[in-house]
Formats: C-alpha cells, sequence, structure tokens
C-alpha cells in the first residue's frame, strides 16, 4: 500500500492487498448473501430491521431512494441475529451471519494497520485505540441491487457515510463511482486481490478537515441493469467520535454531492450531533 495521505489527498481513497484468509472470508458470505436473496420474503422478514441490524427492503420511490435489499451485521447485535435465525430454522441465515462475523475476525486486524498508518500519517493520536473500541459497532452489509436499469443511471444515489471510514470488500460487478476534488465523477476500480478503503464524516471530523470523507454512487452497467449487482462492504464506526445529525439535517443523499469538500471545520462541526 503507498502512503495513505497520498491516496487521499488524490483520489480519495486507497487500494489495500487482501490476505487470502480475508478473501476467502468475503468470497464466502458473498455466496451466503446471493443464498439468502433466493428465498421467500416472508422467510426474509423474520429477520426485520432493528436497531441497526438485520434484514431491509427498499423500494420507496424518490430519486434519491436506492431499489434494494440489504443485510445488516454487528458483532454487538449477534445474539439477537443468531436467536432470530434459530426460530427462523434457517439454515442459510445462520450461514450468513457466522460468515459475517468470519469477514468481520479477518478484517480487523487490516482494518487496526490501516487506521494506525493514519494516525502516525496525519498524527490523530489515539485513533488506532478507537478503531480497537470499535470492533463490535463494525457493520458488515450485504447488498443487493435490483435489476430494470438502464446503463449509467443510478443505482445508488450519491452520499457520504456517516461512519469514520468504508471498506469496500466485493462488487460482483463494477460501478462505483467516486467525486473527485475536481468535480470530476470517475471509476473506482476494485480488484479481485485487493479492498478499496475511503474516510466518511466521522473521520473528516475527526482529523479537523485534513481528511475529506469521499462523496461516491453507483452507477448501473449493462450488466447489472440487466440482471442487478451484489456488493460487499463495511463500516468502521468511530466510539469517541460525534455522529452525523440525520435527526435534524435529513438523509445524505439529499444534500448536494460533495457538500462536504473544502467545508471549514467550524461550520463542519455542525452536521453532527
Amino acid at each position: 500500500m503507498s502512503s495513505i495521505k497520498e491516496g487521499f489527498d488524490r483520489k480519495g481513497f486507497v487500494t489495500i492487498s487482501y490476505p487470502k484468509d480475508l478473501r476467502a472470508s468475503v468470497l464466502r458470505l458473498a455466496n451466503a448473501w446471493k443464498n439468502w436473496c433466493s428465498l421467500p420474503q416472508e422467510k426474509k422478514s423474520m429477520f426485520p430491521y432493528s436497531d441497526g441490524v438485520g434484514y431491509q427492503y427498499q423500494d420507496e420511490p424518490g430519486a434519491t431512494r436506492d431499489i434494494k435489499e440489504v443485510f445488516h451485521f454487528t458483532g454487538e447485535k449477534e445474539p439477537w441475529l443468531r436467536d432470530r435465525a434459530r426460530d427462523a430454522k434457517s439454515l442459510i441465515a445462520q450461514d450468513l451471519i457466522a460468515d459475517s462475523r468470519g469477514v468481520l475476525e479477518s478484517l480487523f486486524p487490516m482494518i487496526l494497520a490501516y487506521n494506525k498508518g493514519i494516525e502516525e500519517e496525519y498524527g490523530l493520536s489515539g485513533l488506532a485505540d478507537e478503531v480497537r473500541a470499535s470492533k463490535d459497532r463494525i457493520f458488515i452489509r450485504a447488498i443487493h441491487y435490483f435489476p430494470g436499469k438502464k446503463p449509467g443511471e443510478t443505482l445508488a444515489a450519491h452520499h457520504i457515510d456517516k461512519s469514520g471510514q468504508t471498506e469496500h470488500l466485493y462488487e460482483d460487478l463494477p460501478g462505483v463511482e467516486g467525486l473527485g476534488f475536481d468535480g470530476v465523477w470517475r471509476p473506482i476500480p476494485t480488484w479481485q486481490d485487493e479492498m478499496v478503503a475511503f474516510p466518511s464524516l466521522q473521520m473528516q471530523l475527526r482529523s479537523g478537515g485534513k481528511i475529506t470523507a469521499l462523496c461516491h454512487r453507483v452507477v448501473a452497467t449493462n450488466e447489472s441493469g440487466e440482471n442487478g449487482r451484489y456488493a460487499i462492504v463495511a463500516f468502521t464506526e468511530l466510539a469517541k467520535t460525534p455522529k452525523y445529525d440525520k435527526a435534524h439535517i435529513g438523509r445524505l443523499q439529499d444534500l448536494p454531492a460533495g457538500f462536504n469538500y473544502g467545508m471549514d471545520p467550524g461550520e463542519f462541526r455542525k452536521y453532527f450531533a
């Protein structure tokens, strides 16, 4: 991995090589997620989204609304998810939960090393310890975007993630784009042997504006527009850093693309509870 600061300043993200165990864990989870998506809707509804975890089917109309289904896992809420899987007598659900835990365990050493690098390059004392304390709050999110879009149409509206950082772990088809600091949308490439990591809103706040949270979106290709698209991401929350104040400011998808780019740190602080 090259300099984190160089990657953040030039592209808004860095790429990090996968160790074999993490890649294997991610592929197992991707397979479990695809199996889950083939289940009848009534079975999926036994895992309702609650307190940040579980299953969501999202089909609300609107220009900034994504048509998709998602599953969220955290170590903190794993016992609740396991109880639901047991009550539903669903081996597929049990695999989905177990494989999400497997990804978390394989991923966390990389997250910790990555944040130690950020701490050193930016002088953010205590960042790695804050991430260490956040392990069981890391969200593993599996996403299925439904088919029915024309090439170039939006699958996921532009937004900035609320956590400290995002680790983009898997996609079966391309389509993620980042908004450059020059205002140009560019593809974010992903490869079989690497993941993409980029800063989110908490990190911009935590760094006093030294690091800029990346605005990104997902657009349809010929294949994903016709067949849908699967992805797996992780969101690393910073346990001791304030959170984005969605209750008073609203959905991030409804804010202008790149609203945070070049924003004064004092003004930026107003976006947090």
